[in-house]
């Protein structure tokens, strides 16, 4: 019994250093930045943080900056990426949104929001561009925190920058303390996830397909929450803008024409101006237009086109 004590201690011992070696060697292999998923976690852990309001499940950290998949994200005192609002603007436009908004992994020169500044700069118009994107975020979320949060910031038009998977129901779980603390587990987790779970288990196609039918609750309350932001923005005489950011895995043969013209439907009839980003994107392969071979999220390359679609619309 003694002997079975002591070689099951060893065992246990021995399988304990062998994953710290793992652990270590893991983080000393992703300090390339170029890890997708350990990037993402690091976001997670360095700029964001829980919310106090069970809606936006977590916020970001406020007036702090981190370099991830190696760009510099910062954040101003009212957690949005960049520099801190204007004191004196003639207009002020604040886009609100996800990861894609945020210009995940592009330079915040580059991201669009920062390239239509520029735009009116160069026609001499002062005017302030506020970009309120947090990545894991929902038509729910982003319209719940501008509506807690931002409101304040009274600005005189507001751009629903919409991604296909904003309709999704988000849960506002933090993880676990191993997803929390090891980028072995978050790794384990992640392939764990490609094969079984939600995502494995159906073809995107289907997924969307899924995501936006008439009995989907998570179109229910996205429109509930764009029905919520277009009353708010009417009250205060608030421009309102819609657009939609298309699906960049197959730009050449696009597979989901029916979910935007069911979008570009639901900004109809609500009096709502919209822009579908798939006019100026539409043909990209995604070697030109994706972040890292496993990121796709829009490059530098797509900000830009989303930026010079947009300028003439707001202006």
């Amino acid at each position: 019994m003694s002997s079975l004590i002591k070689n099951t201690l060893l065992i246990l011992f021995s399988l304990f250093i062998g994953l710290l070696v793992i652990e270590f060697g893991l983080r000393a292999k992703n300090l390339s930045g170029n890890n997708y998923d350990i990037e993402m976690w690091r976001y997670a852990k360095e700029l964001k943080k829980p919310s106090d309001n069970p809606i936006l499940g977590h916020e970001h950290v406020r007036s702090s900056s981190a370099l991830l998949q190696n760009v510099e994200i910062r954040t101003n005192s009212f957690g949005m990426r960049g520099a801190e609002p204007l004191k004196s603007y003639s207009r002020r436009i604040l886009f609100l949104g996800s990861s894609i908004t945020l210009g995940w992994g592009v330079n915040e020169s580059n991201v669009f929001t920062t390239l239509i500044k520029n735009k009116y700069k160069k026609d001499g118009v002062n005017v302030d561009i506020l970009n309120a994107g947090i990545g894991n975020y929902n038509t729910e979320r982003y319209v719940e925190n501008f509506i807690q949060n931002l409101h304040a910031l009274k600005p005189s038009d507001v751009v629903v920058h919409y991604f296909l998977n904003d309709a999704e129901i988000l849960a506002s779980g933090g993880g676990n303390y191993l997803t929390k603390h090891f980028q072995l587990a978050v790794l384990g987790w992640g392939a764990y996830q490609r094969i079984f779970g939600n995502s494995a288990s159906l073809p995107m196609t289907k997924y969307y397909e899924n995501l936006y039918s008439d009995k989907s609750e998570g179109i229910k309350r996205m429109l509930a929450s764009l029905d919520k932001l277009n009353k708010y923005c009417q009250d205060r005489k608030i421009n309102l803008y819609f657009s939609i950011v298309p699906d960049i895995h197959n730009l050449e043969a696009y597979p989901y024409l029916n979910i935007h013209n069911k979008l570009i439907g639901y900004a109809k009839e609500r009096g709502i101006k919209y822009i579908d980003f798939l006019d100026s994107m539409s043909g990209l392969s995604p070697n030109t237009v994706w972040n890292l071979a496993n990121d796709p999220h829009p490059n530098a390359l797509g900000h830009k086109k989303m930026a010079d679609q947009l300028y003439p619309v707001l202006n």
